[in-house]
């Protein structure tokens, strides 16, 4: 009788770098400055920024996570600008003292959730008949101003305490809920040649 041993089955590792390489480091959070171009996701770093030019956003499917940070105005402009922009989440950011909080015009599939909005510019006089009908090119103060914008999604944002909570021109397909639009001296939510 012939007694074989067969080998010991060999153990290959292989190191795939993909695997084995270090981990990929968070991005730090971004301190925003004055009239910054935002070009790809970004979270900001919490703190209170006074930014009187704001932020643009300029480029699409992209997100800007404010991570609890303020931006602070001067009475004039707004805190964030979209021209022509789709797919932008803007999300749990605090805004103050602009004219606009986040202004889109011509924008499509945008998001605007858990984000504070307050203080932006009230008609000064209660005497003043406030027009339901402002044009667009001259409207209002508000938290958020939609200006041709559609399939987008206004949601759980606190945008009280200020002229219009959220006013919307020339939309179609806007989704708003879950939003406090309280205490404004014109309208909580102001459409004007708006539908679904």
């Amino acid at each position: 009788m012939t007694l074989r041993i067969a080998p010991a089955p060999t153990l290959l590792l292989s190191l795939v770098p993909a695997v084995c390489a270090a981990p990929s480091e968070t991005p730090k959070p971004l301190v925003p400055r004055d009239g910054m171009s935002i070009t790809k996701s970004v979270t900001l770093q919490p703190g209170t920024y006074v930014l009187p030019k704001g932020l643009v956003i300029s480029a699409d499917n992209v997100t800007l996570d404010g991570n609890g940070a303020t931006l602070t105005g001067k009475g004039a402009g707004q805190a964030v600008l979209l021209a022509k922009r789709k797919g932008v989440t803007i999300t749990n950011l605090k805004i103050s003292t602009y004219k606009w909080g986040i202004v889109a015009n011509d924008c499509e599939k945008l998001t605007i959730e858990k984000c504070r909005v307050r203080d932006t510019h009230e008609v000064e006089s209660d005497n003043v008949w406030l027009n339901i009908r402002q044009p667009a090119d001259d409207p209002y103060g508000a938290a958020v101003l939609f200006r041709n914008v559609k399939d987008s999604r206004i949601a759980e944002n606190d945008v009280q305490h200020q002229q219009n909570g959220i006013s919307l021109y020339d939309c179609s397909k806007i989704t708003i809920e879950k939003n406090n639009a309280s205490f404004q001296s014109g309208w909580g939510i102001h459409l004007n040649n708006t539908s679904d």
